[in-house]
């Protein structure tokens, strides 16, 4: 075999190993960041810090960054490095907690981000345990069916609300389908690594995790801001 074809043959099996790699740490580092926001509001609500929905400057704070900051790395996130993609993540997961603290329950939070971090992990771990890649449709399918199973055995252990059983249930869904809506980006990260622009595994991972984080929170928005006009038009045809 002549250098050349050598070095196709090394090039193309990298080409095939790093998505799944690479898929595999996107995956953990988001069910690392689920796992966190539950810290996050576990830590606020023993310290005592309940922050006011209408009267907490912190909690407008909090929301403006998140608006500002997904508006800014619609932008900019291809050119972060990998330390400011790092924070950013960081400070995402950090936002996410304070203002989940401060909308729902300790039990609705472990429950919701608990389950939907269970999802990925397991994902993950199938992957890694049988050489697949989780980033397929076949192992999205898969993955979305364990989490459902996941918080199907949660949500009747603790015997939960129906309003935590449809929002656990809810969350599970929106995830495995932004993962789905997203993937050509995860995959486009992939072929960064071994493309003539310089590029790291871990750069990547952040970047995908990211990538998968804000689209959810974009999500979450619109839907926010349908089922309010939803209401406003019902106003005002009522008036």
């Amino acid at each position: 075999m002549t250098r050349m074809n050598l070095l196709s043959v090394l090039r193309l099996n990298f080409g095939a190993f790093v998505p799944a790699s690479m898929m595999i740490r996107i995956w953990c580092l988001i069910a690392a960041g689920m796992w966190a926001i539950i810290g996050i509001a576990w830590l606020m609500a023993n310290c005592g810090i309940n922050l006011d929905v209408k009267e907490s400057r912190l909690w407008v704070a909090s929301v403006a960054m998140l608006l500002i900051g997904g508006c800014w790395l619609s932008f900019t996130l291809e050119h972060l490095s990998t330390f400011a993609a790092s924070i950013t993540w960081l400070i995402l997961i950090t936002l996410l907690g304070v203002l989940s603290s401060s909308l729902f329950s300790m039990v609705g939070i472990s429950t919701v981000f608990g389950t939907t971090g269970a999802m990925f992990a397991i994902s993950a771990l199938l992957g890694y345990c049988f050489n697949v890649n989780p980033g397929t449709g076949r192992q999205m399918l898969i993955m979305a069916a364990c989490g459902m199973l996941v918080a199907v055995i949660v949500n009747s252990l603790l015997v939960s609300s129906t309003s935590v059983w449809i929002t656990s249930l809810g969350s599970v869904v929106v995830w495995s389908f932004i993962a789905a809506h997203e993937k050509k980006a995860l995959h486009g990260y992939a072929r960064r690594l071994y493309s003539s622009e310089f590029s790291t595994l871990t750069h990547c991972t952040v970047l995908g995790a990211l990538t998968i984080a804000f689209s959810a929170v974009a999500f979450f928005f619109r839907l926010i801001l349908l089922f309010l006009g939803l209401i406003f038009g019902l106003i005002k045809a009522w008036l």
